[in-house]
């Protein structure tokens, strides 16, 4: 049973590092997607994306807030391209557009 600091890589490529507790993500870690094109870093709780985070994608886009359960929650900074120029701001992935 994995317990304490560590890192795992899949047979895909998909890497985590970080803190385990009783075979799950638990505590501060970074995993990576597709040879680390997508990635986050950020808090864990039992194996799910809790507590503030960084979600970002292979263009450079990204989400950095609260996650609950593995899923943006609340108000957090995104950045996106858009015709080749980068735009921030404060996004409310619950809120409709």
């Amino acid at each position: 049973m994995a317990n304490g600091r560590g890192t795992f890589i899949d047979s895909k490529g998909s890497t985590y590092e970080g803190d385990w507790m009783d075979d799950h993500q638990h505590g501060m870690g970074a995993e990576t997607w597709e040879q680390g094109k997508i990635s986050f870093q950020g808090e864990y709780n039992q194996g799910k994306k809790n507590g503030r985070g960084r979600y970002e994608w292979a263009d450079g886009s990204f989400y950095e807030g609260d996650f609950v359960d593995s899923v943006f929650q609340g108000q957090g900074k995104c950045a996106s391209w858009y015709s080749y120029e980068r735009f921030e701001s404060f996004c409310d992935p619950d809120s409709s557009l």
